[in-house]
């Protein structure tokens, strides 16, 4: 399976680390000096209390040159699973064209579809504990070779990798004593989490035999199910099946060495207000343990709430927002325009637009208190003053306001998706539009059919039927570009036009 690096490094040491990466694949074998970890602990946030070593993330820090055979090793084995068509569908971690907002947009358009046909959904959100350290070794090979089919060099390679690896402990300039590793994969490695997808890969499966809908990020694991809040037969049978489904998860989970926190999982009951009212659930029973049902839950970095109008998501986005400008503004007389506006695109824009194809269709209200955050850096920016006009200051900076920016997201994923640089789960989520004379589909228009909904707060929001319907509403001439770049920038003055004009 492996083949010799073609490693792209343009300096002197080029030859040497050639040399290195190739003697390793064609030996299968990982020198013991390259899988010495130094392990920095880091508080997982700092709120939590620092004497409880629970708290902290063992990353581990590993050499360059390690790294550099890992990342060649990891290209070859997503090739290999790509070409192969081994790759798990409703896995986003670590995948081309994947990330946690495709993740958490695939869900959400499920559960507002779920919301608007009048269905109400539970969705629990798993936790593991210590998940890439207490991977078991041989079962991790031998679902390698089972399920993947590496064998071979490659698996001996593998194995030289996973075994004889060591780690220490650092904190300040006091190291602990070195210690061999008997289970897991390195956090803070390049081919670990890789590694991590591949071992419970066959959970996805498992859920599935359920009748459970699912979708996993790395130890991420989310499920969910809709429940007609009408039907109490429906109530109590999906109530049954989740805790079924629960069991054998657990199950599979003390088989292969991982952990399933039960303290750490939670569970929302989302739809509307009298839906869920109807539904009546305080608690779901998990493994013997009585789970109580969340106000509002972190999916991914991502805050969800019953209604799924995302008012603690937004609160939490404009109060980190807010530090980063008082921060900014306390040194502003000490920075020019540009310097300023570097900060702003560094450290207040990327959360402003995290996940923010996930706004679309918001409330007013939550929107404007988004768009209050971009007033705010403007300022900062131009030095205005907090009663002047913000539009011409917005203009002149070439900014597009926030709902300008959530519609670029949403149509920018959209066009990702048309031209399979998209994830296959949203993919599938649209269709061009069929001609009905003669049946074919229409690519010279290169329009989306748009699927009816009956809520605008719900339905309206989906992927599904929001995507077509902001695609279907831009010039053919946008439509019909090829180039992702020059889509971006033709969509992102048609936008500027939109709202200026």
């Amino acid at each position: 399976m492996w083949t010799r690096s073609n490693a792209n490094i343009t300096n002197k040491n080029t030859p040497f680390i050639t040399k290195i990466v190739n003697i390793s694949i064609r030996q299968a074998y990982v020198p013991t000096v390259l899988k010495k970890a130094v392990i920095n602990p880091l508080i997982k946030k700092l709120t939590l209390d620092s004497q409880i070593y629970k708290n902290f993330r063992p990353v581990s820090n590993l050499g360059f040159l390690s790294k550099v055979i890992e990342k060649v090793i990891a290209m070859q084995l997503i090739d290999y699973i790509y070409i192969n068509k081994l790759q798990l569908k409703l896995q986003s971690a670590y995948k081309k064209y994947h990330s946690t907002e495709t993740a958490i947009l695939k869900v959400s358009n499920d559960i507002l579809s779920a919301i608007d046909n009048k269905k109400c959904v539970i969705l629990i959100l798993l936790d593991l504990s210590a998940a890439f350290d207490t991977i078991d070794h041989d079962k991790l090979l031998n679902h390698l070779t089972v399920n993947y089919g590496i064998e071979g060099m490659a698996l001996k390679w593998l194995r030289s990798y996973l075994t004889e690896r060591t780690q220490t402990v650092k904190i300040k300039d006091v190291k602990s004593r070195e210690h061999t590793l008997k289970c897991g994969v390195p956090q803070g490695s390049v081919l670990g989490p890789l590694l991590f997808t591949m071992y419970t890969s066959s959970l996805g499966e498992l859920i599935q035999r359920h009748g459970i809908k699912y979708h996993l990020y790395a130890d991420d694991t989310q499920l969910y199910l809709d429940v007609d809040p009408h039907c109490k037969t429906d109530i109590k049978d999906s109530l049954d099946k989740i805790k079924k489904c629960l069991v054998e998860i657990r199950s599979w989970m003390i088989e292969n060495c991982l952990k399933l926190n039960e303290e750490k999982t939670e569970i929302l009951i989302l739809g509307t207000a009298q839906h869920t009212k109807l539904l009546n659930i305080s608690s779901i029973d998990i493994c013997g343990k009585d789970i109580r049902i969340a106000n509002s839950a972190k999916n991914i970095g991502f805050t969800l709430d019953p209604t799924l109008q995302l008012s603690h998501q937004v609160n939490n986005v404009c109060k980190t927002c807010y530090y980063h400008i008082r921060n900014i503004w306390r040194i502003r007389k000490s920075l020019n325009v540009e310097s300023t506006k570097t900060l702003v695109h560094a450290m207040v824009m990327p959360r402003l637009d995290f996940m923010n194809s996930l706004y679309f269709g918001l409330k007013n209200s939550e929107i404007q208190k988004l768009q209050k955050v971009q007033n705010a850096a403007a300022r900062l920016v131009v030095l205005a003053t907090r009663r002047a006009h913000i539009t011409q200051h917005l203009h002149d900076l070439h900014w597009l306001p926030v709902r300008q920016r959530i519609k670029y997201k949403m149509i920018l994923t959209t066009y990702k998706c048309l031209h399979g640089m998209g994830p296959d789960y949203l993919i599938d989520l649209l269709e061009l539009y069929k001609n009905e004379r003669n049946g074919l589909r229409s690519e010279d228009t290169k329009l989306l059919k748009e699927p009816l909904s009956r809520l605008t707060s719900f339905g309206d929001r989906a992927f599904r039927t929001a995507a077509p319907c902001l695609w279907n509403k831009l010039p053919f001439s946008i439509r019909d570009l090829d180039s992702t770049a020059t889509f971006k920038k033709k969509l992102k003055t048609y936008l500027f036009n939109e709202h200026f004009n």
